[in-house]
């Protein structure tokens, strides 16, 4: 199996509506309704308030599911340091680790995933993060030793 990304189902995807459309044949109608919703959450984001937490998790989630998982990223690190108490935090992590995962930052994925397990060891999904983290650390050191010049057997 070439490198990339594993063929593992998705675990917390919460909002069905504003789904990536790449994976799904959705179409533009989607994408509008993404573009609205980031235009109505990143004020709420930037103004604070009892909202901000949450409106920060959901801002970077439609980044995420529109595809712009470099900006997904940046919003949820800095939710993260923002929020670090919020309700939103646990989620926010795992959309942390589904950014870095598409951005193809294994190690950095494995860990959060790891983490998501060993914090809720008896969350129903606590296996499903745990096999994310070792198939994100089997791909990171497999990249590894390809960009090595050593044959992967």
């Amino acid at each position: 199996r070439a490198l990339g990304r594993p063929n593992i189902a998705r675990h917390h995807h919460r909002v069905k509506a504003v789904d990536q459309p790449s994976y799904f044949g959705l179409g533009g109608g989607v994408l509008l309704q993404v573009a609205r919703l980031l235009g109505k959450l990143q004020p709420l984001v930037e103004a604070g308030g009892k909202l901000a937490h949450e409106a920060a998790h959901w801002l970077g989630m439609c980044h995420l599911k529109s595809g712009d998982a470099a900006t997904a990223e940046g919003v949820f690190v800095q939710a993260l340091k923002d929020f670090p108490k919020s309700s939103f935090a646990g989620d926010m992590r795992l959309g942390l680790a589904d950014a870095q995962l598409a951005l193809d930052k294994f190690e950095e994925a494995a860990a959060l995933f790891a983490d998501a397990s060993a914090v809720n060891p008896d969350d129903y999904q606590a296996p499903s993060f745990q096999s994310m983290a070792t198939q994100m650390r089997k791909i990171d050191s497999r990249k590894m030793v390809s960009t090595l010049g050593v044959p992967i057997g």
